[in-house]
């Protein structure tokens, strides 16, 4: 089954996981394991394991070219307290930070068979989970963990990864009870305002849409993101000045890579209400900063066919197909590897009969 490429899936690979890393609770220390969150000097906690430390110093300085040995130094270093669940899951926590999921995969997996009653265990796992794709494999480990640590800390991040892996499995309703919940614990997350109101636009339910993104706008810190989508939804609700307005903000305010986002956003606006001259240069200018971004040059190309620009919309759909061909070979890889898992428990091995 194609994975999907809706709004929200984007946002939660591209936003809202990666932000929630840095929430999680420190892993239980065994001796002078870990005595602290993370430093922003160093990226390691206070009172870590000295050579543990340095390992993972090295590895976050290393050059592009010398960062697969670094990351194996720091794992041959970690190996020597394999053993212990609770080294395991500061292991895993430590790449897990780094955004580094495969490494951070194994060992969490250790963590969480062996740490069955700790929530930072389960929350890490179903990050991982969700970060590589497998919503339905997370959704198996964030439910159980959500009914199980009622009172835990991380509730509130438990109950948010739950609602994402019922979006991405496209049980919307679902995913916004959940999402909702999120909020009842955590009511000036700006993220978790967003996503429910991503899920809502999703659902077409444009009124709770806008007022989530309205939320995520005021609080403080503000989603990067939210005006943008709130332009989109007030575009779908015959509110194109309003929209407009919201789009002229957008592209001037914020980070970099949210104003991009409201550039590319704007222009397919523009040409929706008929002006494909003005869309073009938005468009244009996001295809120069993400020129591996298709859809963008479908978009491109459907704009200068409309402009009547034969030859360039014509470069422009070929890019496109090119792009999607790439990615479609990206996904068949990536579903005959769940395939080779399954067959050999994930290790290379063959299962045997009935295994």
């Amino acid at each position: 089954m194609r994975r999907s490429s809706a709004p929200l899936a984007g946002a939660l690979r591209a936003t809202a996981l990666v932000a929630l890393v840095v929430a999680i609770a420190p892993p239980p220390a065994s001796g002078a394991a870990v005595a602290g969150a993370p430093t922003q000097a160093t990226g390691v906690p206070d009172g870590l394991d000295p050579k543990l430390a340095a390992a993972f110093a090295r590895f976050d300085q290393a050059a592009p070219d010398q960062r697969e040995a670094a990351r194996r130094a720091a794992e041959a270093v970690a190996a020597s307290r394999a053993g212990e669940p609770p080294w395991s899951l500061l292991v895993g926590t430590l790449w897990l930070m780094r955004g580094e999921w495969g490494s951070a995969e194994p060992w969490l997996r250790r963590a969480h068979a062996a740490l069955p009653d700790s929530a930072p265990a389960a929350h890490a796992l179903g990050v991982v989970l969700l970060q590589t794709s497998r919503p339905e494999e997370a959704e198996t480990v964030l439910r159980p963990a959500v009914a199980r640590f009622a009172a835990d800390p991380l509730q509130g991040d438990l109950r948010f990864n739950l609602a994402m892996a019922c979006a991405l499995v496209n049980r919307r309703l679902e995913a916004s009870e959940w999402f909702e919940r999120a909020i009842e614990l955590a009511p000036k997350a700006a993220i978790t305002h967003f996503s429910l109101a991503e899920n809502e636009l999703n659902l077409g339910r444009l009124e709770r849409a806008e007022a989530g993104f309205r939320q995520a706008m005021t609080l403080t810190p503000a989603h990067p993101d939210a005006r943008w989508k709130l332009a989109v939804t007030l575009a779908r609700r015959g509110q194109p000045a309003a929209a407009e307005a919201l789009f002229r903000e957008a592209v001037t305010a914020g980070p970099p890579a949210s104003r991009l986002a409201a550039t590319f956003q704007h222009g397919v606006f523009l040409f929706e209400q008929g002006r494909p001259a003005d869309a073009l240069p938005a468009l244009e200018a996001f295809t120069r900063e993400r020129p591996g971004d298709r859809m963008a040059w479908s978009w491109r190309a459907r704009v200068e066919r409309a402009l009547g620009r034969k030859e360039a919309a014509q470069s422009s759909l070929t890019r496109y197909r090119e792009l999607q061909a790439e990615a479609d070979k990206s996904e068949t890889e990536f579903l005959l590897g769940l395939i080779r898992d399954k067959l050999t428990g994930g290790d290379g091995k063959a299962l045997p009969d009935g295994g």
